[in-house]
């Protein structure tokens, strides 16, 4: 049996787009579309994770476009949608409960996305919050790790790294001065060295991919 035809609303597309994403396309009856773009995101973030380019600037900036024009089209498709059909079908899932259920849907995938991110793209993004690594990152800086790599060769001597502080659980970025065995030894540009276990160390910095000081953006 036939669902009745609806005209859709721009403005209420627009709204509703801007609230929550995917509310929009749950209105305008195209929740493929959304799901068929999501499916391209994570295509394009796989793609980078498998090369094994996703921490380094190209492969940063790759992501992040990518993750911008679904953003846009997120909030620009539906609109375009209402404003240029003709009146459609309703669609079944078109329900108070499914509006009502699809935020709980997006914080739990965006969730898990950012729980997966380190296992399955080799990517952490920091923000740098001290001058404890200056000159070479500054406070400020946003870098990229590559938590992959000594999955591909030991760490060495002044290697930059992510290790997790034990007493606050807090990540750190600290410049490798000795490896022996299965420990390091790490520190700070201004003193401060600690012996971890290779096992805390979480990946290596690979790039600074925005500072206040354009000229710094880049590899390391």
């Amino acid at each position: 049996m036939k669902e009745h035809s609806e005209q859709h609303s721009v403005l209420l597309a627009a709204v509703l787009s801007l609230l929550v994403f995917g509310w929009g396309h749950i209105y305008v009856g195209r929740l493929r579309r959304l799901l068929m773009a999501f499916l391209a995101l994570l295509l394009v973030a796989g793609i980078l994770s498998v090369v094994g380019i996703t921490s380094t600037p190209g492969g940063m900036w790759t992501l992040l476009v990518s993750i911008a024009v679904f953003w846009l089209f997120l909030i620009i498709d539906p609109i375009w949608i209402a404003g240029t059909t003709r009146p459609s079908e309703s669609r079944r899932y078109k329900r108070w409960y499914v509006y009502a259920a699809w935020p709980v849907i997006v914080i739990t995938a965006g969730a898990g996305l950012q729980a997966a991110r380190r296992p399955l793209l080799g990517l952490d993004i920091l923000r740098m919050q001290s001058s404890a690594m200056a000159p070479a990152v500054l406070e400020g800086d946003f870098v990229a790790v590559d938590t992959r790599a000594f999955s591909r060769r030991a760490p060495a001597a002044g290697d930059i790294v992510l290790i997790t502080n034990p007493g606050s659980n807090k990540a750190l970025l600290r410049q490798i001065i000795e490896v022996s065995d299965n420990q390091v030894t790490v520190g700070t540009r201004t003193g401060g060295a600690q012996v971890v276990s290779r096992s805390d160390i979480g990946g290596r910095l690979t790039c600074i991919f925005y500072s206040r000081d354009l000229d710094r953006i880049g590899a390391l």
